[in-house]
């Protein structure tokens, strides 16, 4: 994920792009660090170095390129300046159009907006060409689609939540608790699913740990549907497995039996092909 400030590239050896790495700001900030303290004593180191002037000349294979907090291209210096397509949130960007392409939909970093409407609809949110809440800093979006949270929890099914505190947890329902133990584990299991899948394509789906955590108990969700079937596809196949694995030990405690339980999970599985 790109940030606002200057973007300095050359080549230089591993260690030495291994520190620069080490020393960038993370996304989000990590627990028991103070931000601002350090960014203030750094300052004040900086400004007892003696006068370096703005304009040296970069190395024959050096750039140097300034973007906006979208992306938007402030300044670019040296020759290898545009050498490189991929910029901005590592994607490919075209020199003609100034378009960012992210595999499903284009980006202007110029306005801070996508070129089509959200795959998803108002499910999103009601600005339907918006870039991460206008919050490119703290969040992130791969591909142009995403997991993402939105909304009041759906009641009426299992799902997963954020937990007000930048994590996910599983939201089972009523019917789901009061039943029979050997089922709600393994539907525990197929839920946990889906939030390593969300965690893994946004890790910061519910916000930082520490920091800016979305409320608790709000929708998390998967877009486009390609994602979302994938996951679910997935997700019926660990919970089958759980099943068997759960008669094959002697633990199935439930009233019906679990060869009609595994295939009323199959047949919701096959909708998702």
């Amino acid at each position: 994920m790109a940030v606002a400030g200057e973007h300095l590239s050359f080549s230089c050896s591993a260690s030495r792009q291994t520190r620069r790495l080490r020393n960038e700001i993370p996304v989000c900030p990590r627990p028991g660090r103070d931000r601002s303290r350090r960014a203030f004593r750094k300052m004040r180191r900086s400004a007892k170095r003696a006068y370096q002037p703005g304009n040296r000349a970069l190395p024959a294979r050096g750039r140097t390129t300034n973007l906006g907090p979208f992306g938007e291209v402030i300044r670019v210096t040296g020759p290898m300046a545009k050498v490189n397509p991929f910029r901005f949130s590592t994607k490919y960007q075209d020199d003609e159009s100034d378009l960012v392409y992210y595999g499903y939909r284009y980006y202007n970093a110029s306005t801070g907006r996508w070129l089509s409407r959200d795959p998803i609809g108002e499910k999103g949110g009601i600005n339907l060409y918006v870039l991460v809440g206008d919050d490119p800093i703290d969040k992130i979006d791969l591909f142009g689609q995403r997991w993402y949270a939105s909304g009041p929890v759906d009641t009426s099914a299992d799902t997963i939540v954020c937990d007000g505190k930048g994590g996910i947890e599983v939201y089972l329902t009523p019917q789901s608790r009061s039943g029979c133990s050997a089922a709600r584990s393994c539907r525990m299991k197929h839920e946990n699913s889906h939030a390593a899948d969300a965690l893994t394509a946004n890790p910061n789906v519910c916000g930082c740990k520490n920091a800016h955590s979305i409320p608790r108990n709000t929708q998390v969700n998967a877009t486009p549907s390609s994602v979302l079937k994938a996951s679910e596809r997935k997700a019926y196949a660990i919970e089958i497995q759980c099943v068997k694995d759960t008669v094959a030990s002697g633990g199935w405690d439930c009233d019906g039996s679990a060869a009609d339980y595994i295939k009323a999970l199959e047949a919701n599985a096959a909708k998702y092909q």
